[in-house]
């Protein structure tokens, strides 16, 4: 994601149509790494839930959540068994 003159590994954990965000406060996905969600569901709930807990950025206990070489822009293959 474009944030000033860099871009970020961002998380994009719902898609919807329309939204009350100003489409200025809006930035754009360049690159979707997986179309396969990267957590669980219960590890992402688990993430959201930490940063509401502890009052933290909630991309940041994502991040946190993530294995490495996905937060560094990397695609990764999980073996699921």
């Amino acid at each position: 994601m474009p944030f000033a003159n860099r871009q970020l590994i961002g998380v994009l954990i719902e898609v919807t149509e329309t939204t009350d965000v100003p489409v200025n406060k809006l930035k754009p996905a360049l690159e979707i790494l997986d179309s396969t969600p990267p957590l669980p569901a219960h590890l992402l709930k688990l993430a959201r839930w930490s940063a509401s807990y502890y009052q933290h950025p909630a991309g940041e206990a994502l991040s946190q959540a993530l294995p490495v070489l996905l937060r560094k822009g990397k695609r990764i293959t999980i073996s699921r068994r």
